[in-house]
């Protein structure tokens, strides 16, 4: 998701990167704020009220994020705020829809995108849901537990016109993370290219895996895209979160 929106950021507005030295730039990438092992209970716990979960829509939130991505080098930061609520359908028939806005640091351009967020649903729409051709992926469904698994998108349409699957499972959970976000869940979303045409965003090219990490009360806070081979290309992190 962040690759492809700073992508059409970038492209209206800009180069709006910061360059870190090589040292700093590689302990940031790599360590991240990702939990560790240590911090995995013995028996999961499981989440089955994904609305009060993760707890996005709220009036005048606004999230700074980070990335970095090492292919090219690139080092910035975005804003995601909550707007408001939807009443209108989504094209397959869910209401109402929440509306969010993606912006660069200087709120001179913004992408809008929606969520439709229930208790047993979470699906994120790449620009207006009341649109068919919008591509939609299922973030979270029903029971959060280690282990389960659905198809996130059977046919995801990538910016170049590529077609993808994206499956979806639950990894891992950690009653804390290391910036000390509680109940996280670890999801993975693996890419299968179907057909003869390859995409641009890394995170969809076939075998490479996304994983997004999901706190209660925060929602997603941290998004690491990895190719087929586990060696990390980009990652976009949850820096702050305001009430304007």
């Amino acid at each position: 998701m962040a690759f492809l929106i700073l992508h059409k950021l970038f492209k209206r507005n800009g180069d709006l990167r910061f360059r870190l030295s090589p040292l700093f730039f590689v302990l940031c990438f790599v360590i991240g704020c990702v939990p560790s092992p240590s911090e995995n209970a013995n028996t999961p716990p499981i989440a089955t009220d994904l609305h009060n979960y993760i707890k996005t829509q709220q009036l005048n939130r606004s999230d700074l994020w980070h990335f970095l991505s090492g292919k090219p080098l690139k080092d910035s930061s975005y804003f995601i705020d909550y707007a408001r609520q939807n009443a209108l359908k989504t094209f397959d028939g869910y209401s109402p829809t929440s509306i969010y806005k993606f912006s660069d640091t200087l709120r001179t351009d913004s992408i809008t995108q929606e969520a439709y967020i229930s208790d047993s649903l979470v699906a994120w729409y790449f620009g207006k849901s009341s649109d068919g051709s919008t591509p939609k992926l299922i973030l979270l469904k029903d029971t959060l537990r280690v282990g389960a698994n659905w198809i996130a998108s059977e046919n995801f349409l990538t910016s170049n016109g590529a077609v993808v699957q994206i499956k979806a499972l639950v990894e891992d959970y950690y009653p804390v993370s290391g910036n000390n976000y509680k109940d996280v869940y670890w999801v993975s979303f693996t890419s299968t290219v179907k057909g003869s045409q390859n995409p641009i965003e890394p995170q969809y090219q076939n075998g490479a895996h996304l994983s997004r990490y999901f706190a209660k009360g925060i929602g997603e806070y941290l998004e690491r895209c990895l190719d087929s081979k586990d060696s990390l290309i980009w990652s976009s992190e949850l820096v702050e979160t305001r009430i304007r």
